[in-house]
């Protein structure tokens, strides 16, 4: 029971069983109510008009129309292949992590803003937060806590550094580089 419930829940096999449902509930149909003769009369009729004329063969008209059939079609299949990759989880909303100036750094963006916050340098060791920790004036490195290690230094303010990361972030997004750290990381507990 469960392998007929499984190809049930398949898109495919569920076409195809659902298919040939109509195909026998049709064919019982016709056959009560005397429409094979019918049937075969049209058919009949359809393939003397293929030899037959208008302006230009009729043969000719079903070529193109067929023609126009497949790229409609095609351009069905592009669109529902595009919307579910839109609907795959992965946007720009899931991109919330990336190594810049030597540092791995995460965030948020704003829900309808799309403003990056929360920016925060994570130890690449022990993954806590990283501490600015200020030296000789605005001169900072970044430091664990819990690791005890440092793991960069800058010569400018914190919120300096924060910027200039929120300028990267965003010129990723606009690129699309984004992309390619996002499916780098396609199944890492960090995500």
């Amino acid at each position: 029971m469960s392998l007929l419930s499984k190809i049930w829940k398949d898109p495919v096999w569920s076409g195809v069983i659902g298919g040939g449902i109509v195909a026998v509930i049709g064919a019982v149909a016709t056959t009560v109510q005397g429409g094979w003769t019918t049937l075969g009369w049209y058919l009949i009729r359809a393939w003397h008009w293929l030899g037959e004329s208008s302006s230009s063969p009729n043969w000719l008209l079903l070529v193109l129309w067929l023609s126009l059939l497949v790229v409609v079609l095609a351009l069905l299949a592009v669109g529902v292949a595009h919307l579910r990759q839109n609907q795959s989880g992965v946007s720009a909303w899931s991109y919330t992590h990336d190594t810049f100036l030597g540092v791995e750094w995460q965030w948020r963006f704003g829900k309808d803003s799309g403003k990056v916050y929360a920016i925060v340098a994570l130890c690449p060791v022990c993954r806590c937060q990283l501490a600015p920790k200020y030296t000789h004036g605005a001169d900072i490195q970044l430091h664990c806590e819990f690791c005890a290690r440092s793991v960069a230094s800058f010569n400018e303010d914190f919120d300096d550094v924060c910027k200039r990361v929120e300028l990267l972030v965003h010129r990723k997004l606009r690129t699309g580089d984004w992309k390619a750290v996002e499916s780098s990381v396609a199944g890492s507990a960090f995500r």
